[in-house]
């Protein structure tokens, strides 16, 4: 059916130059899930968003699949059969306040008691992501702590990468042959480092405590962890190098602080390592719970209607609860909209990409959330699931399964008390195939959004 069987380092050559084939359906590896036949691998995005949602503007007044879009959501009339919208999902025994959100979003951990666990989306690198760049964690500005929501295998934040043109050198092998051998010698070195490691922890562990072995077996993993990107990488230098203009993420300027315009260029970095199949996950923050991040074009909009913007912090504040003829509000709703709108573009960039089994949107699930309800609270955030089709996924709903008292609740679907975001996080990861029968307090997998 599929003509014949080509590798994936397979290159078209002429006129002293090489172009690399796209991700073909005779390149593609072969799924037990779909009985044997070719299929593109899953791919996993998580889009961040701080500070919370304006509420009135962002929940359709019932639930079910013939609920009418919000004014928040109506960018994605054309797309209702590529999304699931979910009410009534949190973070149960891990609620944390104030400025934590991110911390635990992906996590499901109670970071008060000074520690974190692996977040969702590295459990998912784990298993899955077996590329030249393990997992993009991308962000509004380089850093950890608040501006990641990605943590490894020992709970330590993964550090985001905030300028474009890095994240495009993290995520491709270089072109020059000089910068792919320098390149090689510092591979070959850390792989050396680590070995050398290696042999000296097995004498070092036998004279510790049994408090202090488990310490070390969790150094010992992310010394694995290690070894095993060195060898992704070493591997993905020997794939061709997509041609990319990059020219785009060097010229980007981020005093524009635009984010409709941050949102296009670090979707367009997903896309090119999804088709490029350079990483299989990547996640990014959109920016922080204490107000930082691009907002320019949020405050030339409150600017337009005679509205009050102070700072990104007081604007979730003021404007999550607000009702509809607030102005402070509909600020809010705004920025909410512009994230829909980058949504959908991104939507309609892997949409237009082929796949050996659909198209690049149907292997990729595409979560958009965060964790803030009111004033800081952990309950009652946004939770949009889009993309995945063939991962089984079955959109064109609002499914609620819980509102706070003061919402009332809509009249359709409501079924019960809330649910941990954590089941959520199952589902993704065992539609996609990840070999995992929990993740921190989920009870079972929502089969209900499932085909």
């Amino acid at each position: 059916m599929f003509g014949t069987r080509i590798d994936r380092r397979t290159v078209l050559k002429g006129a002293g130059a090489a172009m690399a084939l796209p991700l073909l359906e005779c390149m593609a590896k072969e799924s037990r899930a779909a009985g044997g036949r070719p299929t593109d691998p899953p791919r996993l995005a998580c889009i961040y968003v701080p500070g919370g949602i304006a509420r009135a503007w962002w929940y359709p007044e019932t639930g079910g699949t013939d609920f009418k879009l919000s004014p928040s959501l109506e960018p994605l009339a054309n797309h209702r059969d590529q999304f699931t919208l979910i009410r009534g999902l949190k973070h149960i025994a891990g609620e944390v306040g104030h400025h934590y959100h991110n911390l635990n979003w992906l996590t499901g951990h109670n970071v008060n008691d000074g520690r974190n666990t692996i977040s969702m989306d590295q459990v998912f690198a784990q298993h899955l992501g077996t590329t030249y760049c393990e997992s993009l964690v991308l962000s509004y500005a380089d850093g950890v702590g608040g501006n990641t929501a990605s943590r490894n295998s020992m709970g330590a934040d993964i550090h985001a990468i905030g300028n474009p043109a890095q994240a495009l050198r993290e995520l491709l092998p270089p072109v020059e042959q000089s910068e792919l051998d320098n390149l090689r010698r510092r591979l070959h070195s850390r792989k050396t480092v680590v070995d050398g490691v290696n042999e000296h922890l097995r004498d070092f562990t036998r004279t510790l405590s049994r408090a202090d072995r488990q310490r070390m077996e969790q150094f010992v993993e992310s010394l694995h962890g290690l070894e095993q990107r060195i060898g992704y990488r070493e591997r993905g230098l020997m794939t061709p190098r997509p041609a990319v203009d990059e020219s785009r993420f060097s010229d980007w300027k981020r005093e524009k602080e635009s984010l409709a315009e941050h949102i296009d260029i670090m979707t367009d970095l997903m896309v090119i390592g999804f088709q490029s199949d350079t990483t299989r996950v990547s996640t990014y923050i959109t920016g922080h719970e204490d107000g930082h991040g691009p907002l320019g074009d949020v405050r030339e909009f409150a600017t337009s209607i005679g509205a009050p913007f102070g700072h990104g912090h007081d604007l979730w504040h003021q404007g999550s609860g607000a009702p509809k003829d607030s102005k402070i509000g509909v600020v809010l709703a705004h920025r909410d909209r512009l994230l829909v709108e980058g949504l959908v573009r991104f939507i309609d960039k892997l949409k237009a990409i082929p796949a050996a089994d659909g198209t690049l949107l149907d292997h990729t699930q595409i979560l958009l959330g965060g964790m803030q309800g009111l004033t800081h609270t952990a309950t009652d955030g946004p939770t949009l699931v889009a993309g995945g089709k063939r991962l089984g996924w079955r959109h064109g709903q609002y499914k609620v399964y819980w509102t706070p008292r003061d919402q009332g609740g809509p009249a359709g679907g409501q079924t019960g008390g809330p649910k941990p975001l954590s089941n959520l996080y199952l589902t993704m990861l065992q539609q996609a195939g990840c070999q995992v029968e929990s993740f921190k307090e989920s009870t079972g997998a929502l089969s209900e959004l499932l085909v």
